[in-house]
C-alpha cells in the first residue's frame, strides 16, 4: 500500500502534515525556516497547482513517515493525539503503509517508483532493522537495479 492523495482525502492527508509540524517544528533552530515553513510553501503550491501541491505534501509525508521512529516519545505522543481527536490515522498506520511497501517489492521483486525506492533505502540503511539477511540483499539489489534504470 502506498500514499495516494486525490482530491478527496487532499484535506486529510494536509491536516496529517500540519499536525506533524506543529509539533515538530517546536524542537527546530527558528533560524531554518526563516523564509517560510513547508505549510507556507504547500498553500503556495496549492495557488500555483493542485497537482504540485499533490506531489509534495506526498513527499513531505513519506519523509515524516521515514522519520517517526526517531521522534521522542512525548513528542509522538502529542502527535497521537491530535491525530485522534482529528478522526485520523495514527502513527502507526502511517508507518504499516511504508512496512506495506517493502512487502510488496519483495513479492513483486522490483521497485516501481520513488515512493518505493526510498521506503526501500530507508529499511536497508537503517542499522537497527530487523529483516532477514537474504530480504535484505534482495533489497540491496532492487535498489541499484532502480537506481540503473533512473539514470539510462
Amino acid at each position: 500500500m502506498t500514499i495516494i492523495i486525490n482530491d478527496n482525502n487532499y484535506a486529510d492527508y494536509k491536516k496529517i502534515f500540519e499536525i506533524f509540524w506543529k509539533h515538530a517544528s517546536k524542537h527546530f533552530d527558528s533560524k531554518l525556516f526563516l523564509s517560510k515553513s513547508p505549510i507556507v510553501a504547500l498553500n503556495e503550491f496549492e495557488l500555483e497547482s493542485k497537482l504540485i501541491a499533490k506531489r509534495s505534501l506526498k513527499a513531505g509525508l513519506i519523509d515524516i513517515i521515514s522519520q517517526l521512529k526517531y521522534l521522542p516519545s512525548d513528542l509522538r505522543r502529542d502527535i497521537e493525539s491530535d491525530l485522534a481527536k482529528n478522526n485520523l490515522p495514527s502513527t502507526y498506520s502511517l508507518q504499516a503503509t511504508s512496512n506495506n511497501t517493502v512487502t510488496h517489492v519483495l513479492k513483486r521483486k522490483k521497485i516501481n517508483n520513488l515512493e518505493e525506492y526510498y521506503a526501500v533505502k530507508e529499511l536497508v540503511g537503517n542499522i537497527e532493522n530487523e529483516i532477514a539477511i537474504q530480504d535484505l540483499n534482495l533489497l540491496n539489489k532492487y535498489l541499484v537495479k532502480f537506481e540503473h534504470r533512473q539514470t539510462t
